[in-house]
C-alpha cells in the first residue's frame, strides 16, 4: 500500500518504487506508474503476442551460416520454436495468465505487476530454469541468496534533483547502494585480480565508480489532480520484455 502523499512529492515516489523495486515488490511498483504508459505498454506486449511468428527452421540457420554444422542448426530451431509457442510466450510475458484473453481482461495496473514480475529476478530464473540453461537447485540457492541479501540490509537510496521536461513531465536521476554490496568474496576477488592489471589513473576512476554506483533515472508525468506517476515502458524497470526483444534465432549454442 502507498501512502496518498507519496505521489504529491516526487523524490519521495521515486525512493518508493525503488524500493519496492529492489523486493520485487511489483503491485506496490506498478500502483506507482501512469496509466496511460501502462495502457501503451499492454497494447505492444499484446500486439506481439498475438502475431503470428514465421518458423525459423534448420535450413535458415545454416544460409545464414553455411559452416553451422547440420546438429546445431536444427538445436536452434527447435528451440526458436519453444520461443515460438504462444502458450510458452504468454507464460514468460504473464506469468500466472493462462490465455490471452484472460491478459486483455486484467486491469492495467494488475497487468503490469503480473508483467514486472516475469521480468525480475525470480522470473528470470524460472525461465532459465524452463529453458535448461539452471536447474532447481541452483535456482532456488541464487534466489534464496538475492532475497536474504536483499532483506538484511536496507538500501541508500539517492534522489538526485529533479528538473523540468515539460509542464507535465519531470526526469528524476536516482542511485540505489546497500552497506558492503561490493564485499562479496568471489565478486572481491575477481574484482582485486581484474584491477591489478589497471593503471593506477584507471585504478583510481574505477576506484571512483564503486562508490558513487550507477546513476539510472525515471521519467514522472504529472496528472490532472497535480499528482505523480511514473511513466512506464518496456525497459523502465531494468528488464526486457521477452516478446518485445528476442530474435527469432537464440543466440545460444547448445550445451557441449
Amino acid at each position: 500500500m502507498v501512502a496518498p502523499e507519496t505521489f504529491a512529492d516526487p523524490a519521495a515516489l521515486v525512493r518508493t518504487v525503488v524500493r519496492a523495486k529492489e523486493r520485487e515488490e511489483w503491485a506496490t511498483v506498478a500502483a506507482c506508474c501512469d496509466e496511460a504508459s501502462i495502457l501503451l505498454l499492454r497494447r505492444t506486449v499484446l500486439g506481439m503476442l498475438e502475431a503470428p511468428r514465421t518458423p525459423y527452421t534448420a535450413e535458415m540457420a545454416m544460409r545464414h551460416d553455411p559452416t553451422l554444422p547440420r546438429a546445431v542448426a536444427e538445436w536452434r530451431a527447435a528451440r526458436a520454436a519453444q520461443f515460438a509457442d504462444p502458450a510458452a510466450r504468454l507464460a514468460d510475458e504473464l506469468p500466472g495468465v493462462r490465455t490471452l484473453e484472460a491478459a486483455r481482461a486484467l486491469a492495467p495496473h494488475d497487468f503490469l505487476a503480473r508483467w514486472l514480475a516475469g521480468r525480475g529476478f525470480a522470473g528470470a530464473l524460472e525461465r532459465a530454469v524452463a529453458t535448461g540453461h539452471l536447474d532447481d537447485a541452483r535456482r532456488t540457492a541464487l534466489l534464496d541468496h538475492h532475497r536474504t541479501r536483499v532483506a538484511a540490509a536496507e538500501p541508500t537510496i539517492t534522489v538526485g534533483p529533479p528538473f523540468d521536461l515539460s509542464a507535465t513531465f519531470l526526469f528524476v536521476p536516482w542511485r540505489v547502494s546497500y552497506p558492503g554490496m561490493h564485499d562479496d568474496g568471489e565478486w572481491r576477488s575477481e574484482w582485486e585480480r581484474e584491477r591489478a592489471t589497471y593503471t593506477a589513473a584507471e585504478r583510481a576512476l574505477g576506484d571512483e565508480r564503486l562508490v558513487a554506483g550507477e546513476v539510472e533515472s525515471y521519467t514522472l508525468r504529472r496528472q490532472p489532480d497535480g499528482e505523480w506517476r511514473v511513466v512506464v515502458d518496456h525497459g523502465t524497470f531494468g528488464g526486457t520484455s521477452a516478446v518485445i526483444s528476442s530474435a527469432d534465432e537464440p543466440d545460444s549454442d547448445p550445451p557441449a
